[in-house]
């Protein structure tokens, strides 16, 4: 079936320019810069028709950026044998859609009917598309006849998962036979839905509808459908109304997928790890002890499990979060013997 679903379409077309430059003196400094550009064109994704995933011919894509590195060998070298070095890597980038094939004007490519990520024409490739709310033409929220903000009919692009851009350091201490070694990773931007929470919103479950269900007579921000501005006061939650007309579920298990973007930025501890090294002069050359932590710590502006799962770890699922699982933290001991 996966071969049969390539019968009539096109190759994929690859094309790429980068440049490179480097300085460096052996025993202590090596800084190397780089800047790319690739154009992906008549690229393939799979699509959802008739119950089941074909592969599609989707558009045109490119992305360009920057890559900077700089590797100190020798930052610290004491007279009792303490040697320090550290390597620094930036890595930033920008994609964009040049072209949609087909009639449709954006190509959903993972996530559910009513929030995905997609292939829009002139947007950021992965970019994350959703119901918003309904707004005039100067920006303003448009408030229903109940006195509550009205959903728009047409899904938009609300959220871009890609980051600003994303840092790493890695450093490690050496003394004598012994070897530590802390790897750091920083990424700026991006952003996420939080379906997590708009599913606890809506049954309830959350500490923001036990904070709020008793709000009363509250005006929304916002104009009315004939342009003034809203003075209709709304009950978060009237137990003399229907469940439904309350401010969680009238929006449907998903919510408003507007109000669920948050920011994704994190900066996390990913590993370390401990080396010991005994050598010997006979048939065994040395035996290296090493033990392990990875996915030690995060913090992050974002409010559900880490920000780097991927939804039911489906491709091209960046930036949407429906329960997902949290991120594993792994400990390990290794011994390598050397002949």
């Amino acid at each position: 079936l996966e071969v049969a679903g390539f019968d009539w379409l096109n190759p994929v077309q690859h094309r790429e320019c980068a440049g490179n430059i480097a300085l460096y003196n052996n025993r202590i400094l090596h800084f190397s810069a780089g800047l790319f550009q690739k154009n992906t064109g008549e690229d393939l994704f799979p699509v959802y028709e008739n119950g089941q995933y074909l592969l599609r011919t989707a558009g045109n894509h490119q992305s360009k950026g920057a890559d900077l590195a700089l590797s100190i060998l020798d930052m610290m070298h004491t007279e009792k044998g303490l040697h320090a070095e550290g390597t620094l890597t930036f890595y930033s980038y920008r994609s964009k859609v040049t072209a949609v094939y087909g009639d449709a004007s954006y190509l959903p490519l993972a996530g559910f009917s009513d929030v995905h990520t997609a292939f829009v024409k002139g947007q950021p490739l992965g970019v994350i598309v959703g119901s918003a709310w309904k707004k005039d033409a100067a920006g303003n929220r448009v408030i229903g006849p109940d006195g509550f903000p009205l959903a728009d009919d047409q899904p938009a692009v609300i959220g871009d998962p890609n980051p600003d851009f994303v840092m790493k350091m890695s450093n490690r201490l050496r003394w004598q036979r012994f070897s530590l070694g802390v790897n750091l990773e920083w990424k700026k931007g991006g952003e996420r839905w939080n379906g997590t929470q708009a599913a606890l919103d809506y049954y309830g479950r959350s500490q923001s509808t036990a904070d709020k269900r008793g709000v009363s007579g509250y005006i929304f921000p916002g104009v009315l459908e004939d342009g003034s501005p809203n003075n209709i006061k709304a009950d978060f939650y009237n137990t003399g109304q229907p469940l439904e007309n309350n401010r969680w579920v009238r929006y449907g298990t998903g919510g408003v997928a507007a109000d669920y973007i948050q920011q994704a930025d994190w900066l996390r501890i990913n590993a370390i790890q401990i080396n010991y090294k005994q050598p010997f002069r006979r048939i065994i050359q040395q035996v290296t002890l090493s033990a392990y932590v990875h996915n030690i710590m995060l913090w992050t502006a974002y409010d559900g499990v880490d920000p780097a799962q991927l939804l039911y770890d489906q491709d091209n699922s960046a930036g949407l979060d429906f329960f997902n699982l949290p991120a594993t933290k792994t400990y390990g001991f290794n011994v390598s013997i050397q002949f």
